[in-house]
């Protein structure tokens, strides 16, 4: 598989994890996620 397809099947996947967020009731479902996920702070703001 060459980059470039990679990135086309990376990209179809967030935008379809993306629509099913909205569908499946907004930003809600997802923040338990992004709390696993360790940020630093500057990258926060």
């Amino acid at each position: 598989m060459s980059a470039k397809r990679i990135g086309i099947i990376l990209g179809a996947g967030l935008v379809i994890l993306l629509v099913y967020a909205l569908i499946d009731g907004g930003r809600e479902p997802l923040r338990p996620v992004v709390e696993e996920i360790p940020v630093p702070d500057d990258a926060a703001g």
